[in-house]
């Protein structure tokens, strides 16, 4: 079954539900960074 009593599942502060690789913060960020240059470029070669 999924889900579970209120309460269940791993303790707050766990170590285990760190998340690390493609989904951190960081990477979604550096990602969407990278989209908004590449974005600028292409609307600043439309213009030239």
């Amino acid at each position: 079954m999924h889900g579970g009593a209120s309460g269940s599942g791993a303790p707050a502060g766990n170590q285990n539900a760190i998340k690390t690789g493609d989904y951190t913060k960081e990477a979604i960020e550096g990602r969407r960074g990278v989209q908004d240059l590449l974005r600028a470029a292409r609307d600043l070669i439309k213009k030239i």
